[in-house]
């Protein structure tokens, strides 16, 4: 079906895929106000990356203990000179 020369699925997938940019900017502006108190420009750079960390991992934030406690566990202590 066309839609004035687009398909109504290109038109669904732009729309959903928008809704999506905007789900993503109040999460981040969620987490700006909830963990910071002064934000400037000047930082803005920072935080987005900090967001964009804790945003990639947050399925796998309770496995991180684990993970490190394994590793201090399967690592050779280093030999003091």
């Amino acid at each position: 079906m066309e839609l004035k020369g687009k398909s109504l699925l290109s038109l669904h997938v732009k729309t959903k895929m928008k809704s999506r940019v905007y789900i993503a900017i109040g999460h981040f502006k969620t987490f700006l106000l909830g963990t910071f108190h002064d934000i400037t420009s000047k930082y803005l750079q920072e935080y987005l990356n900090e967001f964009c960390y804790r945003y990639n991992r947050r399925f796998v934030e309770k496995q991180i203990p684990n993970r490190l406690l394994n590793l201090a566990i399967i690592h050779t202590p280093l030999k003091s000179t």
